[in-house]
């Protein structure tokens, strides 16, 4: 919190990192610091550090999937949405029930053997359809 009327913080005579008055001993002990210079016989043989940071080798960022992980849940009566077509919304339980890790190729031939049975099962439904639609007529 600043003081009244803008007026800074000052310093005891004494405080540790105070401006106030110290020896010429005092100065020349605590403020040379870690400076190298040729009279101080401590940083003979030390370079002093590069002002300009050495640039590291940019290294060529990416990734790379070996891996998928397939997570299966067991379905559930959903409760946190309405399904547009009427019916019981479905969730998923809270815990899966498997594992299965696939490399890429297999999970890309999984997809597609998935894929071409969901098609098979609505051509079925749809034929089923057509069939209950003509005997109505």
């Amino acid at each position: 919190m600043a003081a009244p009327g803008g007026a800074k913080r000052k310093f005891e005579e004494g405080a540790v990192g105070s401006p106030g008055p110290r020896s010429d001993d005092e100065i020349s002990s605590s403020d040379s610091g870690d400076s190298c210079d040729s009279v101080t016989p401590a940083c003979a043989g030390r370079t002093p550090p590069s002002i300009l940071r050495r640039q590291k080798p940019r290294r060529r960022k990416s990734v790379r999937f070996d891996q998928v992980t397939v997570y299966y849940f067991a379905r559930r009566q959903g409760f946190t949405s309405v399904p547009s077509q009427g019916g019981s919304s479905l969730g998923m339980a809270p815990r899966h029930d498997a594992v299965r890790r696939y490399t890429l190729g297999e999970f890309a031939r999984q997809q597609q053997v998935n894929h071409r049975q969901i098609l098979r099962q609505h051509l079925r439904q749809e034929k089923l359809h057509a069939k209950k639609m003509k005997k109505a007529l």
